[in-house]
């Protein structure tokens, strides 16, 4: 693709000024935006196992998979998830507390109607992502910091509670104690207790 040397040159001269956006069948207006930026960014990776077993008060259902982009100088998190077979998730967190313990809320990741869709190729598979800019610095701190200590949490119509959820871990140290390692979920092997 040939790119317009004046163009080159402005975006060159203010990134800033600039933004990369993808586009899908199911965001044609764009699923996934980010500003140009010079030089590099701290950004940490973030993961996550979901299981419907790890569910502490009511027992969920299926498994998923859940990645966390923290960019910690900006405030911001890019988000992904993905889960099956369950019916269509209405919101997602990122919640305090350990392993086999419920906690409150301590970031929305601002899922609407539209966050997740159905590829059409497995009944019921959904894929989402999101941004969420402007988070306190003390959140950012803590999720990069301690994971572990917080897990993400998936909900939908038939399990407002939860449907399922997953420790976060830091994918260069490892999943946190108490999870085996797998790489992929159930139906290709998982994280899972080890009781």
């Amino acid at each position: 693709m040939a790119v317009d040397p004046t163009v080159a040159s402005d975006i060159a001269a203010a990134p800033g000024d600039f933004y990369a956006n993808i586009h899908s069948e199911a965001f044609p207006a764009g699923m996934i935006r980010a500003q140009v930026g010079a030089g590099e960014v701290a950004m940490t990776t973030i993961l996550a196992e979901l299981s419907g077993e790890e569910e502490v008060s009511v027992p969920g259902e299926g498994f998923g998979f859940a990645a966390l982009e923290v960019f910690e100088g900006e405030g911001t998190i890019v988000w992904f998830i993905d889960a099956e077979p369950i019916g269509q998730p209405t919101a997602a967190h990122v919640h305090t507390g350990a392993l086999g313990v419920e906690g409150p809320v301590f970031l929305d990741l601002g899922v609407t109607p539209d966050t997740f869709f159905e590829p059409g190729f497995a009944p019921g598979l959904w894929f989402g992502s999101g941004l969420v800019e402007g988070i306190d610095p003390g959140i950012i701190t803590e999720i990069v910091g301690t994971p572990g200590d917080e897990y993400v949490n998936v909900h939908n119509e038939e399990f407002p509670g939860g449907v399922m959820r997953g420790q976060t871990f830091d994918p260069n140290a490892g999943p946190p104690e108490g999870l085996m390692g797998r790489s992929t979920p159930p139906s290709r092997g998982d994280w899972g207790h080890t009781k």
